[in-house]
């Protein structure tokens, strides 16, 4: 039996998804790190504070992502070898 079509597209959207979120992380965290080169108020404590936010919030976001494309690649592997 072989993967089929659908499984393919599920797969790849998965993959772009994942891609999608680091770059969306990458513009969040430079646009923060700009706010923050600025931002006098805060402790660096804060600023670290906020920066570890945003890369938790992305780790998580990522980590959903990439559970579900487990899922379906163990899925597809079940199909191909039902053993």
């Amino acid at each position: 039996m072989q993967i089929g079509r659908s499984d393919k597209t599920d797969i790849a959207f998965l993959n772009r998804e994942i891609k999608s979120r680091k770059q969306a992380f990458g513009i969040d965290i430079y646009d923060l790190m700009e706010r923050l080169e600025t931002e006098d108020s805060l402790t660096v404590a804060d600023k670290e504070s906020q920066i570890r936010a945003s890369f938790d919030a992305a780790r998580k976001d990522i980590a959903v992502i990439q559970a579900k494309k487990e899922c379906k690649s163990e899925e597809v592997t079940r199909r191909i070898l039902p053993f």
